[in-house]
């Protein structure tokens, strides 16, 4: 086969690739990533908390791919183009990360406000106005990472939400800090049952302001596994909901207990 030949071969073999992965862009389906109501709590406790944002420690359950970065290249630039994507992919993660640690800060701070107590929220760094602003108005589709597979074509809607600022004038009782462990979307299947395996952990402190001591710790997660006949969008998101909302359900039992409570307050 001569070069003329060979060249032709690995256009034409990228061409197909292109045309592949543009055709699952156009198919891009819905899923959105939420949480149901939470459970209310009806003796309520009172106090100011401060609520830090969190740090995302957990592996991304989300990629999202570019159908031009993934085209075949060969000759003298292909390692070069290779790092490129390397790069590019770690961006883009790097992105996403710092998006969840605002979004889970922000639904812990909700929970805290389900117990009763009026939530101070550390001002969002720049960085994470960037990622939120990044997010609104890319609208990129993302894949569904599972560890062994790759599940294509899935546009992930992030919730919108707002974070206040720190009034100066206002003394908290506590500062709030967490890490989301983990969080993560499993798809496997037995024969002719999928299983759909969503978790989300994290840990959570009470922190001292004056001294800087922990208070209060405490291990808070939620786990589900569904199964079903057929697996489709329907499937992932409840799962991804279910999961989040039984650690946020868990999240509001711990706040509203009177080991929190006196924990904070520094009562025996």
């Amino acid at each position: 086969m001569n070069l003329f030949k060979i060249k032709y071969t690995n256009f034409t073999i990228a061409l197909i690739l292109l045309a592949v992965l543009i055709s699952s862009c156009v198919s891009v389906k819905r899923l959105e990533l939420s949480h149901d109501p939470l459970n209310q709590i009806t003796n309520k406790k009172a106090g100011n908390i401060l609520v830090k944002q969190f740090v995302y420690k957990g592996k991304i359950p989300f990629i999202f791919p570019d159908p031009f970065e993934a085209m075949i290249v060969v000759g003298e630039k292909a390692q070069e183009n290779a790092n490129k994507r390397k790069e590019s992919m770690e961006k883009k993660e790097k992105l996403i990360r710092k998006y969840f640690e605002v979004l889970f800060t922000s639904y812990f701070a909700e929970a805290l406000k389900i117990a009763g107590y009026n939530v101070i929220h550390e001002p969002v760094s720049e960085e994470a106005k960037n990622a939120i602003s990044q997010f609104k108005e890319k609208k990129a589709h993302y894949m569904i990472k599972d560890g062994k597979r790759s599940i294509s074509s899935y546009y992930v809607v992030l919730p919108d939400f707002q974070s206040t600022g720190m009034p100066s004038q206002v003394k908290y009782d506590v500062i709030i800090e967490g890490e989301i462990l983990n969080f993560y979307l499993d798809l496997s299947n037995e024969w002719t049952t999928f299983i759909h395996h969503s978790k989300l952990e994290t840990y959570v402190k009470a922190i001292n302001p004056i001294n800087q001591k922990v208070l209060w710790e405490k291990y808070i997660g939620g786990e589900v596994k569904n199964f079903a006949h057929v697996s489709d969008t329907v499937f992932y998101e409840r799962a991804i909901r279910q999961a989040v909302t039984k650690a946020l359900n868990e999240a509001v039992k711990e706040f509203a207990s009177d080991e929190f409570y006196k924990a904070i307050k520094k009562k025996k």
